[in-house]
């Protein structure tokens, strides 16, 4: 029931994006044994990718989040 199933990960260990990406991959692994896929920190990955662009743009409209989020 699991054949040919596929995943994708984004996380190494010992590499560190920022100050907690080491100390979350080491408990993740300390937990489930193996490192975590590509969706195990999406809220975190959107939250901080958000939190970014509203800083930047200086509001909450879409319309001027989206050119300085990267993603346009």
């Amino acid at each position: 029931m699991g054949n040919y199933v596929m995943t994708m990960n984004t996380y190494a260990r010992g590499v560190e994006v920022n100050e907690l990406t080491k100390p979350f991959v080491e408990k993740y692994i300390k937990i489930h044994g193996e490192v975590p896929t590509y969706t195990a920190d999406t809220y975190a990955a959107i939250s901080i990718t958000l939190k970014k662009a509203i800083e930047k743009a200086g509001t909450l409209k879409a319309d001027k989040l989206v050119p300085v989020s990267g993603y346009s």
